[in-house]
This record gives C-alpha cells, sequence and structure tokens, in this order.
C-alpha cells in the first residue's frame, strides 16, 4: 500500500488532521502542512514507483512524541503504518516529518 503513495496522494490533503492513537485515552492530532518531492528517482532504478517524498505535520505544542512507527488515520485515506521523527517546535506545534523514498 505505502508504494502506492506518492507526493500528490498527500498534497490534496494539506491542512487536515491525521490521528494517531498512541496509548492515550484521546488521539492525538496532527495536522498535514506540508508535502514536498525531496529529489528526482534514481534512473538506475527505473522500477521505483514514486520520487522520494517528505511530509511534515504539526502536533501539539505541549508534547513530543518519540521516533517510531505509528498509525495514522484520516478520513478520506486508508489507515497508514508510518515512521514519524519529531524535529522540534515552530510557533505551531511538535514538528513531525515522514519520508518516503
Amino acid at each position: 500500500m505505502l508504494e502506492q503513495l506518492c507526493q500528490a496522494t498527500f498534497a490534496e490533503h494539506l491542512g487536515t488532521v491525521f490521528q494517531i492513537q498512541a496509548g492515550h485515552s484521546q488521539p492525538i492530532k496532527l495536522r498535514l502542512f506540508e508535502a514536498t518531492v525531496i529529489g528526482a528517482a534514481n534512473p538506475q532504478h527505473q522500477e521505483m514507483p514514486r520520487e522520494p517524498f517528505s511530509l511534515l505535520f504539526h502536533g501539539p505544542q505541549n508534547s513530543c512524541l518519540p521516533q517510531r512507527i505509528y498509525q495514522l488515520t484520516h478520513e478520506k485515506l486508508p489507515a497508514l503504518d508510518l515512521f514519524l521523527v519529531p524535529i522540534g517546535p515552530d510557533e505551531h506545534g511538535m514538528r513531525y516529518q515522514a519520508i518516503f523514498t
């Protein structure tokens, strides 16, 4: 499933909320704020299904999830198991990144 997703799949959902059930009573909400192609696929590997891309999410300002695989749910996408890395806070909350190669 993940290999079929591309940057455009997520670009359609910029500004929308994804949820993580991380052992808390309430799901944690992450808002997708960036979906960026990060480089062209290696021409020597033409079987690669997509260009590499990055997703950036904002989460709650007052907590930081550790880097690991989380199941994210979204109302218009199937559940996804993504490796999220906290990359630090900004004025909108804690930022998390997922990279697809």
